[in-house]
């Protein structure tokens, strides 16, 4: 019979697996992209997801886990492969298009993580920064998906 810790265990490791694809991506992304604000910004997101595995790993560990790269044909790896095929292409909107779909899988993932009922409180806390941290990318994804096609904004605020 498998205990609720077990289960969080493989929670985790589930969002472990999906975050070490997220800065592969992001790191592969980086290096197909011309534009110095998006390569930026997928470095960042690298960095970031990296950052988020070695927490999942400690949190594994301090749940008496052995932290496991799981692939049990979850949705993540074919939004891993779009990424790198759009990224063999050089086309930067597929590529942004691509990293938005891939961090709305990972949010999904985060989302189902924090509904389970077996996740301990204290747990809960750290899923939601990082299921935060994700839409936060995902926010700043779309709106450099949008073509810019005017110059500048010049507004004057009024205060």
């Amino acid at each position: 019979m498998i205990t609720t810790n077990e289960l969080v265990i493989e929670t985790f490791n589930r969002l472990l697996a999906v975050c070490k694809a997220g800065e592969q991506a992001f790191r592969i992304a980086a290096h197909a992209v011309q534009d110095s604000e998006l390569r930026t910004a997928f470095k960042q997101y690298s960095h970031q997801r990296a950052r988020m595995a070695s927490e999942l790993r400690m949190e594994i560990r301090l749940l008496g886990g052995e932290p496991e790269m799981l692939d049990d044909g979850m949705a993540m790896p074919p939004a891993l492969a779009r990424v790198i095929a759009a990224s063999a292409q050089t086309d930067q909107q597929a590529i942004l298009q691509e990293c938005e779909h891939m961090e709305e899988v990972v949010s999904h993932l985060f989302d189902e993580a924090l509904d389970d009922s077996n996740m301990p409180f204290e747990l809960i806390i750290a899923l939601r920064r990082q299921r935060d941290e994700i839409r936060l990318a995902m926010e700043r994804l779309h709106t450099l998906e949008r073509p810019v096609t005017a110059g500048p904004s010049h507004a004057v605020v009024q205060v």
